[in-house]
């Protein structure tokens, strides 16, 4: 457990953090105090780290990185009494999975089962992405015979490339292809390439229609159980959506930018239509704010 604390954040916890932590901890990062502490954390000087940082903490007890390396300096010590109270403080103030694991870990040691799954299952579900460290970690051994185990092991395996593995992230890719783009008109098809990109977390347009193209980048976004769209052309202007899937349908909500044009409110919706076909139809809000009317719909057919 000790190699694996330190080798799992040698400095997230007081570099990647810190910018988000309040002004008044940041200070308490950077004092002489707190440097000594961290020259003796990296010394794992531990007896010593420990009683630096629990200095720290009884000055500044919303210092979450402080809170985290006395636990892990408690840790190393067998404290795990002390470092399991350490590490849930890291955890409720930044909502870090690291803190949580280790907290978990304490409590294992401890023989605190109830507590160890609640913790290990709060650090799977925060995003912790450790597989290795999970399977190999001395500290969680006798729970390793648990069929929860291997649960818990699945969510962190999927976590180190959730857009892969998480159901939701994949609704988008009926729309990713090579498609002609052919509106109600009859005019020339339009040419539209819709690519996975970015670890398959980005469905990524690039359209073409004569001299006019446009890019729009989508994403689920896991914080609000939604997608998000945004639209640039090359005419200056933009769209910004929020959208739901639902029933094989995802529509959008949002919001039109022109140039020299004020904003308004537009829908967008995609309707799969089997493996080679794809509607999309776009609304715009009228003038009264009350009548929504269509503003192109368009049949996607995969090119061969």
């Amino acid at each position: 457990m000790r190699n694996k604390i330190i080798r799992f954040f040698p400095c997230l916890a007081v570099i990647v953090l810190l910018g988000i932590l309040p002004a008044a901890v940041r200070a308490q990062i950077t004092t002489p105090e707190g440097k000594a502490a961290n020259e003796l954390f990296q010394a794992k000087k531990w007896p010593e780290a420990a009683e630096a940082y629990a200095a720290i903490v009884k000055a500044a007890p919303q210092n979450g990185p402080a809170w985290f390396r006395l636990g892990t300096s408690l840790h190393s010590l067998k404290k795990y009494d002390l470092a399991a109270a350490a590490f849930e403080k890291a955890a409720a103030i930044m909502q870090f999975p690291g803190a949580m694991y280790n907290a978990a870990a304490a409590h294992a040691r401890l023989g605190n089962t109830a507590k160890a799954w609640d913790w290990l299952k709060q650090a799977a579900n925060a995003g912790f992405a450790q597989p290795d460290v999970l399977k190999a970690d001395e500290d969680l051994a006798p729970m390793r015979s648990d069929a929860r185990f291997a649960e818990i092991m699945k969510e962190v395996t999927n976590n180190v490339a959730p857009c892969t593995t998480v159901p939701e992230y994949r609704q988008f890719d009926f729309w990713v292809g090579d498609w002609e783009v052919q509106g109600p008109m009859g005019n020339p098809p339009a040419s539209s390439k819709i690519e996975s990109i970015i670890g398959t977390c980005v469905i990524f347009e690039n359209y073409t229609n004569g001299p006019y193209a446009g890019k729009s980048f989508s994403y689920y976004d896991a914080t609000i159980n939604k997608w998000r769209q945004t639209w640039v052309d090359n005419a200056g202007g933009s769209s910004y959506f929020i959208g739901e899937f639902k029933d094989g349908v995802l529509r959008f909500e949002g919001e039109s930018h022109a140039r020299n044009a004020p904003a308004s409110k537009i829908k967008m919706t995609f309707f799969f239509l089997g493996p080679d076909k794809v509607r999309q139809m776009g609304e715009s809000l009228a003038a009264d704010g009350k009548t929504w009317t269509v503003s192109y719909d368009l049949t996607y057919t995969r090119k061969k």
